[in-house]
């Protein structure tokens, strides 16, 4: 017996929404099936002539009503499949069996067909063993009631019938635990194929988001440098759309002519598992115009881990070259500024720690030093002053005593 709980909760669920939807299929081929046989009978019965065709007749019809009742019911509430499909086996059987009570009781060739009718449901209904079972027992007891009811129940032929009958049930329980087998094994390899797919679309769509949301230019090439991958990041600074450049070829697309040597060196020794560090190249735009793009290469491996495609990551540094040029220039412009400039004539100032002592050493003199101009250029020069030039300065400013002046002298 197939132990759904012996499997993973998702398949089993899907296991089972599978069984009920093909047992309803079964039981309306069964059904269907079952109602063109009686009524081709009841038309053959008409033909030949039978003496008793038309109670067979009214059998016949009152079985295919019943049976049409019930696949009505099952396409009105289709909830419980295998219960209909139960019902449409037994109303068969039932029918077969009072068919066999008019025409020879339990030697009866009718009593053939419900052989048929089990294995019939082995191969055309799916559902578990155990229904499977139910069914061929019911058909079973439907005929020893049968044999039962005529007073035949101890004759031999019932002995055989009975046998045939246990014994087709028990190929359609074999049958049935198969074909189980079968279509649990079918479905957990579907489901295997369809998380393997499920996980592979996540995980390309995770990339796609990561490679186009990616502030950087990315480009994935093949061996031959036709383009694989191109996100947005390199739209912007190519000015090329993804799918104009997808299959073309990468040097003749972006590359001048005299780096084509340079550029393919690169990618072969990335495609050899080399690791090339950062690079600079020139990249032609749509426009024609050109960018200089900073790229750190790699390469990408498949399943089995061999080298398949190299993949570039890239910057756009064209502003920051033209900043870094620009600040060369202005700095060999002022360093040529500064060459050509003269020193100014005059002697150096002393350093300020030195300046500090021999104005403190001078206060304790009580000589200072003042500014005036030189005697030969000019300029202004410090010259010592002591107390009695202070004071003969001081007898010279404007209402200044004489006297205070002489006491100081």
């Amino acid at each position: 017996m197939i132990d759904a709980r012996a499997t993973d909760p998702e398949q089993a669920a899907a296991f089972e929404t599978e069984g009920l939807a093909r047992c309803a299929n079964g039981a309306r081929t069964l059904g269907q099936l079952a109602i063109a046989m009686l009524l081709a009978n009841a038309v053959v019965s008409f033909v030949v002539g039978d003496p008793q065709a038309v109670r067979l007749c009214q059998l016949r019809l009152l079985g295919s009503v019943a049976i049409g009742a019930a696949l009505w019911h099952l396409r009105a509430y289709p909830r419980h499949p295998r219960l209909h499909a139960l019902a449409i086996l037994l109303m068969l059987g039932a029918t077969i069996e009072a068919l066999a009570s008019w025409t020879g009781g339990p030697s009866s060739q009718q009593h053939d067909r419900l052989n048929l009718v089990v294995f019939a449901a082995g191969f055309l209904i799916t559902w578990p063993v155990r229904w499977m079972a139910l069914a061929g027992g019911g058909i079973a007891a439907e005929y020893l009631l049968g044999a039962l009811a005529s007073g035949d129940f101890a004759a031999p032929v019932v002995l055989v019938d009975a046998g045939s009958l246990a014994m087709s049930s028990v190929a359609a329980v074999t049958i049935g635990v198969i074909r189980e087998r079968r279509r649990l094994e079918a479905l957990g390899s579907r489901m295997a194929r369809e998380l393997a797919a499920r996980r592979l679309a996540e995980q390309e769509e995770r990339y796609r988001s990561v490679v186009e949301t990616a502030g950087s230019a990315i480009v994935v090439i093949r061996p031959d440098f036709r383009i694989l991958e191109f996100n947005a990041e390199a739209e912007r600074i190519s000015g090329y759309r993804r799918e104009d450049v997808l299959g073309r070829d990468y040097l003749r697309l972006f590359v001048p002519e005299h780096a084509w040597s340079s550029v393919t060196a690169v990618a072969q020794g990335v495609m050899r598992g080399h690791h090339s560090g950062l690079t600079e190249g020139t990249m032609l735009r749509a426009d024609g115009t050109k960018r200089y793009v900073r790229w750190k290469n790699a390469c990408l491996r498949d399943a089995d881990g061999r080298l398949v495609a190299p993949l570039g990551a890239g910057q756009d540094v064209t502003e920051s070259r033209r900043s870094e040029r620009a600040l060369q220039r202005s700095e060999a412009r002022l360093r040529r500024l500064l060459e050509s400039t003269k020193a100014i004539p005059g002697r150096p100032m002393p350093p300020r720690s030195a300046s500090r002592g021999s104005a403190r050493r001078r206060r304790r003199s009580g000589i200072r030093w003042r500014r005036g101009p030189s005697p030969t250029s000019g300029s202004p020069t410090s010259t010592p002053t002591t107390a009695s030039a202070r004071s003969t300065r001081a007898s010279h400013r404007p209402g200044c005593c004489p006297s205070t002046t002489s006491s100081i002298a």
